[in-house]
């Protein structure tokens, strides 16, 4: 039958209040509504462009009409429309929301006898089969529809930014018509050309309020999943890509679709596709070091460029993973820009533009892209289109809008978006990400964002995904990197004192090659070859010095206090020593000549006293009812610091009311070790629900060895209790309270120093609590995840569901100078070596790098090789306080010269050299690499 009108019923009075606020299936059915009334066969049989009317108004005369219902407004149409619709010989189409099957619809009733005026909605059986339909060219026949949706977009958008249209509608819709008559006369030129002409006519509209380009970038998401006929699909396209991809998928295409690598090269080559990426994983970047983040992103750059022959200049992630160390360390890698968001769970700043410089912790600022990319696979997205594309126009220095997906998987109304582009720049021109940021200009706007402003949802994620051991696995990830840095530094000193490398040097596992690297130091150490003695030898391989407690009882009688001996003490048959280790050094302890007493040190014969621990710094009671810490005091000023006890968290029955906690109950307080050089005290008990119910058994042991500003908490939990699927509900956790409100709360960061005000706080290192000049820390040592619990207190948690730990352990610091030294060290277990041969030649103790100032860390340090020796040393500083500083670098020899350098190794200044030290400027956060040579 021929149709002699197409109307689409919307939901509004006008385009100035057309519906862009529907989601999913009603967004799809409002375009497809629109969109599929432009079939080229159907606006030949009305020979005129579709019409648009109010659902509450319907047309009088129905005769002839094909009339499309969106599913949205099925339920506003007048009583008994459908019926008079069909008495009066219409074809109703309702019911459908997708566009293949409206325009299967309207194409049947197309098809159908003229006296066969149907409702879509109910089966129709025809009396006899119609003729074939014509056959048209299919790229064409979809670009009627594209034209269609181009029509309706261009219209909204020019509302949107407070325009008249001044299309001009009559030689529109001429074009459109001969476009659709060409086709099915075979003509494709004519109608191809026809079209071309009707797009330019919309891209003329867009162009009287907003002659500048707006950028369209695609964002291809590929996942090990995704590497096969589909990514093949995407990467044959004309228009530009950008393939946001990690090295280690790169790495299992080169394995399992090696033509897919191919294709991906030769795109990557033309410049069709631009690479998108950053680590090998994914990993937790924010939970990470500075070290440990260099390391991965340095892992994923030589693999994606040992396969694909170049690396990602652009950084982007899919998980979250961003923190506001990033810019500082992508600027310094080499990257020129990155995506300031991520596509999954998490919390970062929403920016208001979409181009601007993100400025890290240090002020290294960084072009990135911001705004929160359109899922190109939802028909939202292009229903909202004109609103989001208005906004970016009216705000943005450069307009841009992304569009992010999975390969093959994008919304019908994305194609129609692709293939605008192919006629023009109508809409917006598809881009890459490297003409979006090398040709457009920069956006002047400088976003700093704070780094309480991000928020990990790792926690919440693994509970969801059921992961084991949400919390010690994190712990003990943070304690072999440490474990590997320090293997690694005292390999790199044992190198650089000429010590031979052993002929295996490829250990099985990360205690082999710890112990491998010990001893290459030990053998590289002179000694005096003319001693008999044997001794302790204790290393540190931090930049700052350590104290540290030693049990020394392989050694015949208690060594004697000086030199690096502190303190020395005997406790049930177990001898200790406070030793002293100078920063990346060494101390070589060894037996007093003759049996002795143990000197006292201190204010008592032993640190702890019945449920007190004691030393020259500070003071904690231990309370004799609950087992916890009961208050810290610092011997100088009044009134009790902190408290502390074990707690189950319980959700409320209602979520409107306060948690509940568990009570402590101490069923013993013992004083287990005392003497001058170390305390302990040591409770055991049970924690139990307010109706006596027992939901653990606890021990907790508090250590405070001498000269130490810090005690050391180790807890054993026996759970009883099942944790709930809500990990900021329910968990166990250290409970630490303070006696005033008005403090500062400040945590680590990639090690910096940064003021939180978060209620959940991620802080592996440490929190730290200021009162005015009093500074008392809670020493995380890896856990990651903290939550305040009123105004005067905040839990550390320890375990939630799926957590297989039962021993944890955390700090109490006073007065800390720089507490990120006092996690480290917690996270760090003593380097000692006992029955060491003979002392080291001239001193006991010595130091081969070392650092003058206490906010400056030495991060990484490995040798500089020339022709198979070490010439020189290359390291890596970084500011931890957030204040500027000058520092002096000092080595073990004499240094030639010295420059700094970008974490990618290309040279940047000269350095002041003065003998052994080199002189540095830093700012705050700053993290620099220097290179030097010894001097021959």
């Amino acid at each position: 039958m021929k149709f002699t009108e197409l109307v689409v019923l919307l939901p509004c009075h006008s385009f100035d209040d057309f519906p862009m606020y529907h989601k999913q299936e009603a967004a799809e059915g409002l375009l497809a509504a629109w969109s599929a009334l432009w079939h080229p066969r159907l606006l030949a049989s009305a020979e005129k462009t579709p019409t648009w009317r109010r659902v509450d108004d319907p047309p009088g005369d129905l005769s002839g009409r094909l009339v499309v219902v969106p599913t949205i407004v099925q339920n506003e149409l007048p009583a008994g429309f459908a019926a008079r619709a069909k008495a009066e010989g219409a074809t109703l189409i309702r019911k459908l929301h997708k566009r293949t099957e409206i325009v299967a619809a309207a194409l049947a009733a197309l098809d159908a006898p003229d006296d066969a005026a149907t409702d879509s909605s109910a089966v129709h059986t025809a009396q006899s089969a119609p003729p074939a339909p014509p056959q048209l060219d299919a790229e064409l026949e979809a670009d009627f529809l594209t034209l269609g949706l181009c029509y309706l977009q261009t219209d909204l958008l020019t509302r949107r930014m407070r325009y008249l249209s001044n299309l001009d509608e009559a030689f529109f819709q001429s074009q459109a018509l001969s476009a659709a008559k060409s086709l099915l006369a075979g003509d494709l030129d004519a109608s191809r050309e026809a079209l071309r002409r009707g797009f330019e006519l919309l891209a003329e509209v867009r162009g009287h309020y907003y002659p500048l380009d707006v950028a369209l970038i695609d964002l291809t998401l590929v996942a090990g999943t995704t590497i096969g006929q589909a990514l093949r699909d995407e990467l044959s396209s004309e228009l530009p890509i950008n393939l946001l991809i990690s090295a280690s998928v790169v790495e299992q295409m080169a394995s399992e679709e090696p033509a897919t690598l191919h294709q991906l090269r030769t795109a990557l080559d033309a410049g069709n596709a631009v690479l998108v990426g950053g680590e090998y994983t994914e990993s937790e970047l924010p939970l990470l070091s500075p070290e440990g983040i260099l390391a991965e992103l340095k892992h994923g750059l030589d693999v994606y460029q040992q396969y694909l022959g170049l690396r990602p200049m652009y950084f982007a992630r899919r998980r979250f993973g961003l923190t506001a160390a990033l810019p500082q360390i992508l600027s310094r890698l080499g990257y020129l820009g990155a995506l300031h968001f991520t596509l999954d769970d998490g919390r970062f700043p929403d920016s208001e533009r979409t181009k601007s410089r993100w400025e890290g912790v240090d002020g290294s600022p960084l072009e990135t892209l911001s705004r929160v990319p359109l899922d190109a696979n939802a028909a939202e997205s292009f229903l909202s289109f004109p609103e989001k594309a208005g906004d970016t126009m009216d705000h943005d220095h450069v307009a841009a809008l992304a569009f992010a997906h999975w390969p093959g998987a994008v919304s019908p109304f994305y194609r129609d978006l692709r293939r605008m582009a192919q006629y023009g720049n109508i809409l917006g021109r598809f881009t890459s990400l490297a003409n979006f940021f090398d040709q457009s200009d920069s956006a002047g706007v400088y976003a700093k964002h704070l780094p309480d402003q991000y928020r990990s949802p790792y926690l919440q994620q693994a509970i969801v995904r059921r992961t084991p051991d949400a919390i010690s696995s994190r712990v003990r990830r943070a304690q072999q990197q440490l474990a590997s840095s320090a293997a690694q530094t005292i390999d790199a000193v044992a190198t650089m004192m000429g010590s031979v490398a052993p002929a295996n040097p490829s250990p099985h596992s990360d205690d082999d090659r710890s112990s491998a690297s010990i001893a290459r130091f030990i053998a590289g150490l002179p000694r005096d070859a003319a001693s008999r003695k044997t001794g302790v030898l204790v290393l540190n391989p931090l930049s700052y010095t350590r104290r540290v407690c030693v049990d020394v009882s392989s050694l015949a009688t208690l060594p004697e206090v000086g030199g690096p001996v502190l303190a020395i003490g005997e406790s049930e048959g177990q001898r200790y020593a406070v030793v002293e280790t100078p920063s990346m050094g060494y101390a070589w302890v060894c037996a007093a000549d003759a049996p002795m007493k143990p000197a006292r040190r201190g204010p008592s014969p032993g640190i702890a006293n019945e449920n007190v621990l004691r030393n020259e710094f500070c003071e904690i009671a231990i309370h004799p009812s609950s087992g916890g810490i009961q208050s810290v005091h610092d011997l100088k000023t009044r009134g009790n610091r902190l408290s502390q006890q074990v707690a189950l968290r319980i959700p409320p029955a209602r979520s409107s009311d306060d948690p509940i906690y568990s009570k402590m109950v101490a069923s013993s307080v013992v004083a287990t070790i005392s003497n001058p050089a170390l305390g302990e005290i040591t409770s055991r008990g049970e924690l139990l629900d307010p109706d006596g119910k027992k939901l653990a058994n606890y021990v907790q042991r508090v250590r405070l060895p001498f000269g130490s500003r810090v005690a050391q908490v180790d807890l054993e939990i026996d759970l009883l209790a099942e944790l709930r699927a809500d990990p900021w509900n329910s968990y166990l956790c250290a409970r630490f309270a303070w006696p005033d409100a008005a403090v500062e709360l400040r945590r680590s960061v990639q090690w910096g120093l940064h003021l939180t005000e978060n209620k959940r706080i991620e802080s592996p290192e440490f929190v730290e609590i200021k009162q005015g000049e009093l500074r008392t820390s809670i020493v995380a040592a890896g856990l990651p995840w903290h939550q305040l619990a009123g105004k005067r207190m905040i839990d550390t948690i320890l375990s939630v569901r799926g957590e297989s730990a039962q021993k944890f352990r955390f700090g109490i610091g006073v007065d800390l100078p720089q507490p990120l030294h006092a996690a480290l060290e917690l996270m760090s277990p003593e380097i000692v070596r006992s029955g060491v041969p003979a002392p080291p030649l001239n001193n006991w103790t010595g130091w081969f790098f070392h650092l003058d100032v206490k906010n400056v860390l030495l991060t990484h340090l490995e040798p500089l090789i020339e022709a198979g020796q070490a010439v020189g040393f290359r390291a890596r500083v970084l500011e931890i306080a957030g204040r500027s500083v000058r520092a002096r670098l000092s080595g073990f020899r004499a240094i030639a010269a010295a420059h700094t350098e970008n974490l990618a190794g290309d040279k940047l200044t000269d350095l002041v050299i003065e003998g052994e030290r080199i002189d540095l400027h830093l700012g705050a956060h700053e993290w620099i690499g220097v290179v030097a040579r010894w001097k021959i």
